[in-house]
């Protein structure tokens, strides 16, 4: 049943943005533990399941199902609305004429940051994206990571929009909570720790922030996802040209979002 007032609305908006949020944190912190050597059988498991062929489809389907499909589910039941996620109602003159350079301005600071931050660390920095979009067909590679997080993160947004707070609160608060969960992922917090792992640790919350400027300053969920995406490629762009070589492997559509 749709709720059928504001009030109702926003409430069970909040129960699932609640539950999502449960599931990162938990899903991430399983992972995290799971990576690491396990004896005995339940090591030999998680070995078999980590070889297995299909694994890495398995993840995709639920990747999908988790960051895309429940926010369009909630949305076609109206527990949110398009407006809030940015889809409707949209100004794209405006919206290009503020984003643009707003993107411009974000590549050329972190162009700088990770240029310097190679240069500190003498060894490059390591971001396992970076391997594969000097690929052909490399631009494609971070397409869904960028969809992932950009619709995970508008469906928190909407939570804190249909608050009533405004734009500008509504868009900070949602990042509020957005690097809450990015600060609970351990592998963010073991990054952090690691030279060379840093700065790939903390991108996660740098395009956070830079997803929130482009929303406030666009309300348009397409095309802050088309600069995103443009920020993104540019920025690894730079990575794969001036990090140590490495052969690509892995399963790029199966990897967290935004650099995680």
């Amino acid at each position: 049943m749709v709720p059928a007032t504001m009030s109702d609305i926003r409430l069970t908006l909040w129960g699932w943005i609640g539950l999502s949020f449960t599931a990162y944190v938990v899903v991430r912190m399983l992972a995290w533990r799971f990576r690491q050597p396990r004896p005995g059988k339940a090591g030999q498991w998680v070995e078999r399941f980590r070889s297995w062929a299909g694994t890495p489809f398995l993840i995709s389907f639920v990747r999908v199902g988790y960051f895309v499909l429940l926010p369009y589910l909630l949305l076609l039941r109206g527990v949110t609305n398009s407006r809030w996620m940015g889809l409707s109602n949209l100004d794209w003159p405006r919206g290009l004429g503020i984003g643009i350079p707003v993107a411009l301005a974000a590549t050329a600071l972190l162009v700088v940051a990770v240029s310097r931050y190679q240069h500190l660390t003498h060894n490059g920095a390591s971001f396992p994206k970076s391997d594969f979009v000097v690929q052909p067909w490399g631009w494609a590679t971070i397409l869904p990571g960028v969809i992932f997080s950009e619709v995970h993160w508008a469906f928190y947004r909407s939570g804190t929009l249909a608050l009533g707070w405004g734009r500008y609160t509504g868009c900070f608060a949602s990042l509020a909570i957005i690097l809450l969960e990015q600060a609970l992922d351990p592998t963010v917090a073991n990054g952090v720790q690691k030279p060379g792992k840093s700065l790939h640790a903390l991108m996660p919350g740098v395009f956070a922030l830079l997803s929130t400027l482009l929303f406030y300053f666009t309300a348009n969920l397409w095309l802050t996802i088309a600069l995103h995406w443009a920020v993104e490629w540019a920025i690894l762009q730079v990575v794969a040209r001036t990090a140590p070589v490495r052969e690509p492997g892995g399963f790029p559509f199966a990897q967290t979002p935004a650099g995680t």
